[in-house]
Protein backbone atom coordinates (compact mmCIF):
# COMPACT_ATOMS: atom_id res chain seq x y z
CA UNK A 1 0.00 0.00 0.00
CA UNK A 2 1.30 4.18 -0.24
CA UNK A 3 -0.45 6.92 1.09
CA UNK A 4 -0.08 9.66 -1.03
CA UNK A 5 0.34 13.50 0.60
CA UNK A 6 -3.82 13.53 0.46
CA UNK A 7 -4.16 10.35 3.07
CA UNK A 8 -5.03 8.59 -0.06
CA UNK A 9 -4.27 4.65 0.10
CA UNK A 10 -3.50 3.21 -2.65
CA UNK A 11 -3.93 -0.75 -3.13
CA UNK A 12 -0.93 -2.38 -5.33
CA UNK A 13 -1.47 -6.11 -4.24
CA UNK A 14 -4.11 -8.04 -3.41
CA UNK A 15 -2.38 -10.66 -1.16
CA UNK A 16 -3.99 -14.00 -1.99
CA UNK A 17 -3.49 -17.41 -0.85
CA UNK A 18 -4.68 -20.99 -2.23
CA UNK A 19 -4.45 -23.83 -0.59
CA UNK A 20 -5.73 -27.83 -1.15
CA UNK A 21 -4.74 -30.72 1.54
CA UNK A 22 -5.91 -34.23 2.13
CA UNK A 23 -8.11 -35.24 4.30
CA UNK A 24 -8.78 -38.69 3.81
CA UNK A 25 -4.57 -39.88 2.69
CA UNK A 26 -4.95 -43.60 1.14
CA UNK A 27 -3.22 -42.59 -1.91
CA UNK A 28 -0.36 -44.93 -2.26
CA UNK A 29 2.79 -43.82 -3.54
CA UNK A 30 4.37 -46.39 -5.94
CA UNK A 31 7.54 -46.60 -7.98
CA UNK A 32 6.60 -45.45 -10.94
CA UNK A 33 5.61 -42.17 -9.39
CA UNK A 34 2.49 -40.69 -8.89
CA UNK A 35 0.95 -36.61 -8.62
CA UNK A 36 -0.51 -36.49 -5.35
CA UNK A 37 -3.98 -35.89 -4.95
CA UNK A 38 -6.09 -33.71 -2.42
CA UNK A 39 -9.62 -33.92 -1.81
CA UNK A 40 -10.31 -30.44 0.24
CA UNK A 41 -10.00 -26.93 -1.09
CA UNK A 42 -9.48 -24.45 1.42
CA UNK A 43 -12.90 -22.72 0.43
CA UNK A 44 -15.64 -22.43 2.82
CA UNK A 45 -14.43 -20.48 6.02
CA UNK A 46 -9.95 -19.98 5.48
CA UNK A 47 -8.04 -18.87 2.89
CA UNK A 48 -8.65 -19.69 -0.20
CA UNK A 49 -9.08 -17.01 -2.76
CA UNK A 50 -11.40 -18.22 -6.09
CA UNK A 51 -10.89 -14.90 -7.96
CA UNK A 52 -6.86 -15.71 -8.55
CA UNK A 53 -7.30 -19.55 -8.01
CA UNK A 54 -8.67 -22.75 -10.06
CA UNK A 55 -8.78 -25.84 -8.66
CA UNK A 56 -8.65 -29.63 -8.97
CA UNK A 57 -7.69 -32.64 -7.23
CA UNK A 58 -3.92 -32.61 -8.53
CA UNK A 59 -3.44 -28.94 -9.07
CA UNK A 60 -3.50 -25.47 -8.41
CA UNK A 61 -4.09 -23.05 -11.52
CA UNK A 62 -3.25 -19.22 -11.06
CA UNK A 63 -5.67 -16.55 -12.74
CA UNK A 64 -3.14 -13.83 -12.54
CA UNK A 65 0.38 -13.43 -13.79
CA UNK A 66 2.79 -12.65 -10.42
CA UNK A 67 5.37 -14.09 -7.44
CA UNK A 68 4.19 -16.76 -5.81
CA UNK A 69 5.17 -18.70 -2.63
CA UNK A 70 4.66 -22.47 -2.75
CA UNK A 71 4.51 -24.63 -0.29
CA UNK A 72 3.58 -28.50 -0.34
CA UNK A 73 3.71 -31.25 2.40
CA UNK A 74 3.63 -35.23 2.10
CA UNK A 75 2.86 -37.61 4.92
CA UNK A 76 3.66 -40.81 3.84
CA UNK A 77 3.76 -44.04 5.63
CA UNK A 78 4.06 -48.06 4.77
CA UNK A 79 0.76 -49.63 4.64
CA UNK A 80 2.25 -53.54 4.88
CA UNK A 81 5.79 -55.00 4.59
CA UNK A 82 8.81 -53.99 6.58
CA UNK A 83 11.26 -53.24 4.02
CA UNK A 84 12.81 -49.61 4.85
CA UNK A 85 11.84 -47.63 2.37
CA UNK A 86 12.48 -44.23 1.00
CA UNK A 87 10.03 -41.71 -0.43
CA UNK A 88 10.63 -38.69 -2.44
CA UNK A 89 8.68 -35.54 -4.06
CA UNK A 90 9.29 -32.42 -6.00
CA UNK A 91 6.53 -29.82 -7.68
CA UNK A 92 5.74 -29.65 -10.75
CA UNK A 93 4.73 -26.43 -12.67
CA UNK A 94 2.87 -27.20 -15.76
CA UNK A 95 3.94 -31.06 -15.31
CA UNK A 96 7.58 -29.90 -15.47
CA UNK A 97 10.05 -30.42 -12.57
CA UNK A 98 10.83 -27.29 -10.48
CA UNK A 99 14.33 -26.85 -9.83
CA UNK A 100 14.83 -26.90 -6.14
CA UNK A 101 12.06 -28.47 -4.93
CA UNK A 102 13.06 -31.93 -3.92
CA UNK A 103 12.21 -34.01 -0.90
CA UNK A 104 12.70 -37.01 0.77
CA UNK A 105 11.63 -38.89 4.13
CA UNK A 106 12.78 -42.13 4.96
CA UNK A 107 10.12 -44.68 6.66
CA UNK A 108 11.67 -48.07 8.51
CA UNK A 109 8.38 -50.15 8.91
CA UNK A 110 4.58 -50.02 9.30
CA UNK A 111 5.41 -49.56 13.26
CA UNK A 112 7.13 -46.61 13.11
CA UNK A 113 7.20 -45.26 9.48
CA UNK A 114 5.10 -42.09 9.35
CA UNK A 115 7.36 -39.63 8.04
CA UNK A 116 7.07 -36.01 6.03
CA UNK A 117 8.95 -34.68 3.13
CA UNK A 118 8.35 -30.67 2.72
CA UNK A 119 9.65 -27.95 0.48
CA UNK A 120 9.03 -24.03 -0.65
CA UNK A 121 9.99 -22.32 -3.51
CA UNK A 122 9.66 -18.78 -4.96
CA UNK A 123 8.24 -18.99 -8.18
CA UNK A 124 7.39 -16.37 -11.53
CA UNK A 125 4.13 -17.69 -12.85
CA UNK A 126 1.84 -16.72 -15.60
CA UNK A 127 -1.51 -17.03 -16.07
CA UNK A 128 -2.70 -20.15 -16.81
CA UNK A 129 0.28 -21.77 -15.28
CA UNK A 130 -0.52 -25.05 -12.43
CA UNK A 131 1.12 -26.89 -9.67
CA UNK A 132 1.08 -29.91 -8.78
CA UNK A 133 3.24 -32.20 -6.43
CA UNK A 134 4.94 -35.45 -7.71
CA UNK A 135 5.84 -38.57 -5.62
CA UNK A 136 7.74 -41.72 -5.59
CA UNK A 137 9.15 -44.45 -3.90
CA UNK A 138 12.62 -44.63 -4.53
CA UNK A 139 13.87 -47.44 -2.17
CA UNK A 140 12.61 -50.35 -0.68
CA UNK A 141 9.67 -52.67 -1.04
CA UNK A 142 6.90 -51.50 1.75
CA UNK A 143 3.43 -50.45 0.41
CA UNK A 144 3.30 -46.80 0.86
CA UNK A 145 0.37 -44.40 1.30
CA UNK A 146 -0.43 -41.01 1.79
CA UNK A 147 -1.10 -40.25 5.93
CA UNK A 148 -4.71 -39.04 6.69
CA UNK A 149 -4.79 -34.92 7.18
CA UNK A 150 -0.76 -35.39 5.92
CA UNK A 151 -0.49 -33.55 2.82
CA UNK A 152 -1.15 -29.77 1.74
CA UNK A 153 -0.21 -27.29 -1.34
CA UNK A 154 -0.29 -23.37 -0.29
CA UNK A 155 0.24 -20.83 -2.69
CA UNK A 156 0.56 -17.21 -1.56
CA UNK A 157 0.87 -14.44 -4.42
CA UNK A 158 3.19 -12.30 -2.96
CA UNK A 159 3.97 -9.60 -5.74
Amino acid sequence: RAIDNKGTITTFLKPSTAELYDISGGLGITSTGVIIKFDTANTATEITDTDYYLYSTTAITVKKSGTYKVTYRVTAEPTSGNSRSGTEYMLLKNSNIVDGSYSAAYHRNTNAGKNTATASRILVLAQNDFIQVRGNRYNGNSAMKTAAQGCSLLIERIK
